[in-house]
């Protein structure tokens, strides 16, 4: 049985977001990367933003954030979250593309993982930013102390207790996301089991 991503994350969106954040010093210091990047005049969309806390706390250094997410309950509880210059709604990078949304920066914080067409959420990501716009992601990656947790994933995956997983290289990220059209101009490393990276980069 092969779970679609919306219904294993609306069928566990309560207790997920529930949970309290693991590693808080490396939460903290990945919106210590993030925020410098941030204006107060722009305008944001994170995709995949789970309970939108990251978002509400992301929405104090820009004019406007939207937040979005397609799983319609995690969405549900992002608007109990929502700050007064952020707004929800149930959106992938496909449907904001395809409704003409534009914005200055795009976020996918432990979202690359998750998407089945990353080449293809990479180019709807594109489609949305104007030259010189921002894509930040933050991505648990091949390699970074996945060791085991990969092939347990899988077996969970083939038996319908997971959603789609696939850990890329770090390189293969890069390089995705420069096929996509944009400039790499900054890799973090966050250390851990797993490592993340956070990448930003500018569409060309």
């Amino acid at each position: 049985m092969t779970l679609t991503s919306e219904t294993f994350w609306n069928d566990r969106a309560q207790s997920y977001t529930a949970r309290p954040i693991i590693d808080v010093p490396a939460y903290e210091a990945g919106l210590d990367v993030i925020i410098p990047h941030l204006r107060p005049e722009h305008h944001v969309v994170e995709l995949g933003a789970g309970s939108g806390a990251t978002a509400a706390r992301l929405s104090r250094h820009v004019t406007h954030m939207l937040a979005t997410d397609s799983a319609a309950q995690m969405v549900r509880i992002a608007r109990t979250n929502a700050t007064a210059n952020m707004d929800v709604a149930q959106h992938s990078a496909k449907t904001l593309a395809q409704e003409g949304v534009r914005t200055d920066v795009v976020l996918a914080l432990n979202l690359l993982h998750l998407l089945p067409d990353l080449d293809g959420d990479l180019g709807h990501i594109a489609e949305i930013l104007p030259r010189g716009g921002l894509f930040i992601s933050k991505t648990p990656y091949s390699g970074g102390g996945l060791n085991l947790w990969a092939p347990l994933l899988w077996v969970m995956r083939k038996i319908g207790q997971a959603p789609f997983v696939k850990f890329h290289r770090l390189d293969a990220l890069k390089s995705a996301i420069t096929r996509a059209g944009f400039e790499v101009v900054e890799t973090t490393i966050q250390s851990g089991a797993p490592s993340r990276a956070i990448i930003v980069a500018r569409k060309i």
